[in-house]
């Protein structure tokens, strides 16, 4: 039989060989955790892919894998993970935790610490500034006293007594100038302490990404581990700046990339890729469904207008556009800062020096791409509308750019002339450039007869109206100047509008526009001079849109 003794000690010995079965077990179970430095990033229109790099070392067998402090916001879907050749991935998952550090409390104990023994010597401070305040108040009452019945005193004691005071009250002022300026610097002391604390209480509750990956290894070994993930927390948009030095030289045309991040990690010395990319954006194409038409209410919506000015416009007619005066622009590539990539559907920039931004969301700019381009200048005006004479540059071939709609801030003669926005998504084949004001050229318009001549035939009134347009060049140069006016057009078939002068301008019948193309020596002017007459029915007022 085995005694109570043997069963004690068999007892025993199992529970300590559970004991080590479960601690082993535990360990077994117990994640690898291991640092990892972001290596490369690409930034898309919104998004970013990160691509982070670790040094791991692994048992054979299968390992978990952990790391921590990521991205919070990524597209689980998104996650990759690159391993070398005999070591298999068994399983990636990605979650949320806090973040653990056990330094932190620790931390935030040696800063409390700290701050009470700051404003412990500062409340011992101020004391002492009261003791001494209340001294030196007491030394001058004694002083208005003492002057009541100073005539009774002897030359020897005025003096002992003055001597007094005034070592006294300079020694009281030393003290106090010393402990302001101590308090003054414990004070600084104690706001820089209270904000550190401020912000490691913030990391103790900070939230932060984790991946765990489970690999199976045929061997031990240590390697490299590469992974990489996709956050909604950065991207990207098109800046251009559009330069003109001259108009004998192309035009600089740059495009910059005007980044901003907030993922929880500074991007410091990474190689950078800008991406023209959506990968978070829906991929499903539009399906047409049937539409129906039936009787029923009627509802109009007003459409919007164009109230602003914009330095660019899109010639995509070629109405009043003399095409044939214009250079075939080409575009020189200088030295890049960027190599392109391109696939079927994205533009990805290859941004040759490392990259450091700060997670922060500010936006900071990162060259591209810089072009030179072949533009055709002219002056233009419509003095019907402004008195000014506007210098264009309109740029052919557009489209070959492949630029993305953006801002455009617009240059000339290294004077910035206003912004605005390329719509590249309108399929134009040029676009003109104002490049601001030239007030060197003088253009005048005003009405020739304005006591219009009236006649009238039958039921009908016929008016005869007349401009005179002044051009004048005042620079050292021969200028080409391009003058647009109007005459309106009839809307009723009972008005009659017909051209009877027009100083050789051409005429668009359906629009009713007229344009002048005048070249003008140094110093020289011209008067451009058209008349119409206008028939229509007597008594009837007419209305001008």
């Amino acid at each position: 039989m085995i005694t109570e003794n043997k069963k004690i000690n068999l007892l025993a010995k199992l529970i300590v060989i559970l004991l080590a079965c479960f601690i082993t077990l535990y360990v077994d179970a117990a994640p690898l955790t291991f640092d990892s430095e972001i290596s490369e990033v690409t930034v898309y229109r919104s998004g970013v892919r990160i691509t982070r790099d670790a040094q791991i070392n692994i048992p054979a067998g299968q390992s978990e894998v952990l790391f921590s402090n990521l991205a919070t916001q990524i597209n689980t879907h998104s996650l990759q993970v690159q391993v070398p050749e005999g070591v298999e991935l068994v399983l990636a998952q990605y979650k949320t935790n806090f973040l653990k550090n056990a330094e932190l409390p620790e931390k935030i104990k040696n800063i409390n610490s700290e701050i009470a023994t700051l404003q412990e010597e500062l409340d011992w401070n101020n004391k002492q500034v009261q003791v001494y305040t209340k001294e030196e108040q007491l030394l001058v009452h004694k002083q208005v006293e003492l002057s009541s019945f100073e005539k009774g005193l002897s030359v020897e004691d005025l003096k002992k007594y003055t001597d007094f005071y005034r070592e006294r009250s300079l020694d009281i002022s030393k003290k106090l100038f010393d402990f302001t300026n101590k308090n003054q610097g414990l004070q600084a002391k104690l706001t820089a302490l209270r904000s550190e604390l401020k912000e490691v209480q913030a990391q103790k509750n900070q939230k932060t990404g984790e991946v765990t990956f489970v690999i199976q290894s045929d061997i031990p070994r240590q390697c490299k581990l590469t992974f990489s993930f996709i956050s909604n927390q950065a991207g990207w948009e098109p800046i251009y700046d559009l330069k003109a030095v001259d108009t004998d030289t192309p035009m600089e045309l740059n495009l910059k990339a005007n980044i901003y991040q907030n993922t929880g990690h500074d991007w410091e010395n990474v190689k950078m890729s800008v991406s023209t990319g959506n990968p978070l954006a829906s991929n499903d194409r539009p399906i047409l469904s049937p539409q129906y038409i039936t009787f029923g209410s009627v509802h109009k919506f007003r459409g919007q207008t164009n109230s602003g000015a914009s330095n660019i416009y899109y010639n995509t007619m070629n109405q009043m556009n003399d095409s044939a005066e214009l250079k075939n622009g080409e575009y020189k590539e200088s030295t890049q800062p960027a190599q392109i990539s391109e696939t079927e559907i994205t533009r990805e920039y290859i941004i040759d020096r490392r990259q450091s931004i700060p997670s922060s969301g500010l936006k900071r700019l990162v060259q591209l791409q810089q072009y030179d381009i072949e533009a055709e200048y002219k002056y233009h005006a419509v003095p019907k509308l402004d008195g000014g004479v506007f210098l264009l540059a309109q740029v052919p071939n557009w489209g070959k750019y492949n630029l993305l709609p953006g801002t455009a801030n617009i240059f000339f003669q290294n004077t910035y002339i206003g912004q605005s926005q390329i719509n590249s998504n309108v399929s134009s084949k040029d676009i003109l450039l104002s490049l601001g004001r030239d007030e060197s050229i003088k253009i005048e318009r005003e009405r020739t007869n304005y006591m219009e001549e009236t006649t009238f035939l039958g039921g009908n009134e016929i008016k005869n109206i007349e401009y005179t347009i002044t051009v004048k060049n005042t620079k050292s140069k021969n200028v080409y100047i391009e003058v647009l006016d109007q005459i309106p057009i009839a809307q009723h078939e009972d008005i009659k509008i017909e051209l009877e002068q027009s100083s050789k301008a051409k005429f668009d019948e359906k629009t009713g526009g007229l344009k002048w193309n005048v070249e003008l020596s140094p110093g020289a002017s011209k008067e451009l001079v058209f008349k119409y007459s206008q028939k229509s029915p007597r008594n009837k007022p007419l209305a001008i849109k």
